[in-house]
């Protein structure tokens, strides 16, 4: 997807919601070519700090990303990566929030479309999960994307 959408040798924007231990941020390091790194995150783990000490392109914000999105920031992200709270209402909003800040043809990449954990766990309707808030942002936007891959993660391209 990065190679057919020409992402490979672009210096990238990168946002991203939900970092835990930072495992994504490393796949984007290794792989792209990242300008910056903008990592939001409400708890700051061990081997995030582990993960990134080689890397002086991360800005960590520990706050949720609703009040992350509240700050003046004066440009549009290349790729967005959305694997926060994983409450529907939370990824709806993490979506709105997003699309706003992403560039035309830039990637919105949601991870764990078919993670099922939460309404098991806590006997939730599936609507309920991360499955919920992307089917509530597609409502009303999907016309403004394309779907390049629908799987564990979906990625969309903002046309």
């Amino acid at each position: 997807i990065f190679n057919k959408n020409n992402y490979l040798n672009k210096n990238l924007y990168i946002l991203e919601i939900g970092s835990f231990e930072g495992m994504s941020l490393l796949f984007f390091q290794y792989f792209l070519k990242v300008k910056k790194i903008f990592s939001v995150d409400i708890k700051k783990n061990k081997n995030f700090n582990k993960n990134i000490k080689n890397f002086n392109n991360v800005k960590y914000f520990n706050m949720k990303s609703d009040l992350f999105f509240k700050k003046k920031i004066n440009f549009k992200f290349d790729i967005i990566y959305i694997d926060g709270s994983h409450y529907y209402r939370d990824v709806f909003n993490d979506l709105m929030n997003s699309e706003k800040k992403l560039k035309k043809d830039g990637l919105l990449i949601i991870d764990d479309l078919l993670l099922d954990l939460n309404y098991r766990k806590y006997g939730m309707k599936f609507y309920e999960d991360v499955i919920g808030g992307i089917m509530m942002f597609l409502k009303n936007k999907k016309d403004k994307y394309k779907f390049l891959y629908v799987g564990h993660q979906l990625i969309l391209k903002k046309i």
